[in-house]
């Protein structure tokens, strides 16, 4: 669908799609036993669905300033639809028998479920002074990660993982804001990526490379004296190896550009068509739950902010 309104003052376009890959390729764990990690594998079939939506406004058109906009987001999920394997029988939810495709546990790939699912323990806080007992019950102490035991048969085991989110983001989001007064020009980009997460281990603080020879990052620790609920104790038991994960998504103030054109009469007196000095500044700030010492949430290292200077001189 594309429109326009109010005289094309706000004018766009809507697309919104579905449609299904065969024999998607991808990569394949392998048991231990044969010596491989992975195979580049066809393993089913992947539907893929979702929209995009572009909006343009003219927010103040006048002799002196000028203020437009461009708003873009897109939608974007996937569901395994099939791995190609043979029905099997089963026991659903319910507890009935029933003929269906099994998933593929070691690989984290479920049917009618999305190719980037997480599936992994939940975690529920930290264990808290007073609450030695219920740690015990798991080999824990206070200071160390809960667990949920999801099935409550007092073990952490395959049978409690469950599904935590997203690792790819379902919503991405761009804003542009473009301004001129009287021979000034300024810009400013933001964009988002919404609705996925991160798995990271240092919440832990169990990383003996980071506690014993340097101290890379500084990460809030539980003490008894700081009982907080977000990250554990120094050296603290990690049952199975679970990640803690937390959210990636994030706002970012992308680019502001600044500029300056000489008016026409000066332009006259040096002979040229246009002269222009312009600042910008790149990776301006970034807003993000995301343990901003774990990196960018984008690249999971630093990214750095840049600035630059420019004379453009057209004769």
């Amino acid at each position: 669908i594309d429109f326009g309104l109010f005289n094309d003052r706000l004018s766009g376009s809507f697309d919104a799609y579905q449609s299904e890959t065969r024999d998607l390729l991808l990569d394949q764990k392998l048991p231990e036993l044969t010596g491989f990690g992975s195979v580049k594998t066809n393993v089913g079939n992947l539907q893929n669905r979702g929209f995009d939506l572009g909006l343009n406004s003219i927010n103040v058109s006048s002799a002196n300033f000028v203020w437009t906009s461009a708003f873009n987001i897109t939608y974007r999920v996937n569901k395994i639809t099939t791995l190609g394997n043979a029905p099997t029988e089963t026991t659903d939810s319910e507890g009935n028998t029933v003929m269906r495709e099994p998933d593929d546990l070691q690989n984290g790939w479920f049917i009618g479920e999305n190719k980037d699912i997480i599936w992994d323990w939940e975690l529920d806080g930290v264990y808290q002074l007073g609450e030695e007992a219920e740690a015990a019950q798991y080999g824990l102490f206070p200071g160390d990660f809960r667990f949920v035991d999801q099935d409550g048969d007092g073990d952490i085991d395959i049978d409690d993982k469950v599904f935590l989110g997203l690792t790819n983001n379902p919503w991405y989001i761009t804003l542009r804001n473009d301004m001129e007064y009287k021979g000034f020009d300024l810009g400013v980009i933001f964009l988002a990526r919404l609705g996925f997460k991160g798995g990271t281990s240092e919440p832990f603080n169990n990383s003996q490379q980071y506690i014993k020879n340097h101290n890379w990052y500084d990460i809030p620790y539980w003490t008894p004296l700081n009982g907080q609920n977000d990250f554990a104790r120094i050296n603290s038991i990690n049952l199975g190896g679970g990640n803690a994960w937390l959210s990636k998504s994030y706002v970012r103030l992308q680019n502001i550009s600044l500029g300056y054109s000489l008016p026409q009469n000066i332009l006259e007196k040096v002979k040229a068509n246009r002269v222009r000095l312009a600042v910008n500044i790149e990776n301006v700030a970034v807003f993000t739950p995301w343990i901003k010492e774990l990196g960018d949430p984008e690249s999971d290292r630093e990214m750095p902010r840049t600035y630059s200077f420019s004379l453009d001189v057209t004769f």
